[in-house]
């Protein structure tokens, strides 16, 4: 029977829980306070998105580097940073942007699954193996036995959302939030929401 290389699985692994993680975000996303301003890192990094959606992948860089260099320890802005450069066939600058962004934030899965995906493209295998297991394990700890929708309900508990705020951001019903924290809450063995918010952690931009 046809396998895949080891490296390969893990990579395949390793993106599908770095995209159930990007899901979480972007939808946590909806709820952040942005301040105003050229001045505001966290606004010039919204904008930098802006532009990275539009695929205006120099604008984009622009804009995560003028908000890092207001806010030198901003690993989400790094983290951007590197998936730009990485776009732009800057692989280098790409690498060191993405092992920053795991320095300043050891615990956050989407840089080491990004990395070790990048190294891979360099048919650097043997390199990018401990990125993609660090990223499977980290991804797998915080969600493990979660559907991805309960993932996005306990990911926006974490943040502090009332269930009626987590309706509004997934537009599913009041009722139907409290079946999904209820069943995450039962799967992970957490007797309350408190100790649900504790174990999956925020993924809140550091303000």
């Amino acid at each position: 029977m046809f396998s895949l290389p080891r490296s390969r699985q893990l990579i395949l692994s390793a993106l599908a829980v770095v995209f159930v993680v990007i899901c979480v975000q972007l939808a946590a996303a909806q709820v952040d306070d942005i301040g105003d301003g050229e001045t505001d890192p966290v606004k010039l990094f919204e904008r930098g998105q802006n532009a990275h959606a539009r695929n205006d992948l120099v604008a984009a860089l622009a804009l995560y580097e003028a908000a890092l260099k207001l806010r030198p320890e901003f690993p989400e802005a790094e983290f951007q940073r590197g998936v730009a450069l990485a776009a732009l066939d800057r692989k280098a600058d790409a690498e060191k942007a993405f092992t920053r962004a795991i320095e300043l934030r050891k615990d956050w899965v989407l840089p080491y699954g990004a990395l070790g995906n990048l190294l891979t493209h360099q048919s650097r295998d043997k390199e990018a193996e401990p990125f993609l297991r660090r990223a499977l394990q980290r991804g797998a700890q915080r969600f493990e036995g979660l559907t991805p929708r309960e993932c996005n309900v306990a990911a926006l508990v974490a943040r502090g959302c009332t269930d009626r705020d987590i309706a509004r951001v997934l537009g599913i019903g009041f009722g139907t939030v409290r079946t999904h924290i209820n069943r995450a809450m039962e799967k992970r063995s957490c007797a309350n929401r408190a100790e649900l918010a504790a174990l999956v952690g925020s993924e809140r931009l550091n303000s």
